[in-house]
């Protein structure tokens, strides 16, 4: 469903977020998409999956990330939102160096801490609303 709706989607933002799943005591990777809905003048964030990784390194988060993406066109991720430690950023050089040469997209670097805002704006409404 969430693929489908976007085929007519020029754009998006990859957004992950990473974290001992307590559970499994596995990495889970929980990857979003941001998109404009032009049917409903609006931005939207959807939830596409969750992906779970044993120890974490740069190629592993590239591995989940390839995997939990593959149906889309490289050409369409227009930014990768993510927090901030250092292997994510490996992962993102090693990702738009990638793109580059398969001339698919330019990522805009517009920061990778995108994911966290939504989160935090998410958690305040929640809280605010009761």
């Amino acid at each position: 469903m969430l693929l489908s709706s976007l085929v007519n989607v020029p754009y998006l933002v990859v957004c992950f977020d990473e974290a001992l799943n307590k559970v499994t005591q596995k990495q889970q990777m929980d990857v979003l998409f941001r998109y404009w809905d032009a049917a409903d003048d609006s931005m939207k964030t959807r939830y596409l999956t969750s992906c779970f990784m044993g120890h974490t390194c740069a190629e592993d988060l590239a591995s989940a990330f390839h995997q939990a993406v593959e149906e889309i066109k490289g050409s369409k991720i227009l930014q990768v939102s993510m927090d901030g430690p250092n292997v994510h950023f490996k992962f993102l050089r090693s990702l738009k160096e990638e793109l580059r040469e398969s001339d698919e997209s330019h990522i805009l670097d517009i920061g990778s801490c995108g994911l966290h805002a939504i989160n935090g704006a998410y958690k305040a409404g929640h809280v605010a609303s009761g």
